[in-house]
């Protein structure tokens, strides 16, 4: 019995050993995906402020003055262009945390 004891206990100590090196460095690299997501979300969240503040500043239009459209695109258009690059960079995270998830899984499978 108590060898049967002896062998189970080094058999969980080695599955904590190789359990501990495949979780932390994949928790590792979640929480710094995480981190870089979190912080492109406030970027695109701060140009979208900064958007929504540029297009509450509307300027008075003399009669005189004819107004015009394509002074403003450019810029706008511009804006346009990083928040979407930002939104493709928090889907490209987002896509490597699933991987990186189901990779987890698919070594604990291995594992047990």
């Amino acid at each position: 019995m108590d060898a049967r004891l002896a062998s189970f206990e080094d058999r969980l100590q080695a599955f904590t050993y190789r359990f501990d090196g495949v979780y932390y460095p994949l928790r590792d690299d979640i929480d710094s995906l995480t981190t870089h997501m979190n912080a492109l979300q406030q970027e695109m969240d701060m140009i979208q402020r900064q958007l929504d503040f540029q297009a509450e500043q509307t300027t008075s239009i003399d009669r005189r003055t004819r107004p015009s459209i394509d002074n403003d695109y450019t810029p706008l258009r511009s804006k346009l262009v990083t928040e979407k690059f930002l939104q493709d960079k928090l889907d490209e995270i987002a896509f490597s945390q699933d991987l990186l998830i189901e990779d987890i899984y698919h070594e604990l499978k291995d594992i047990s």
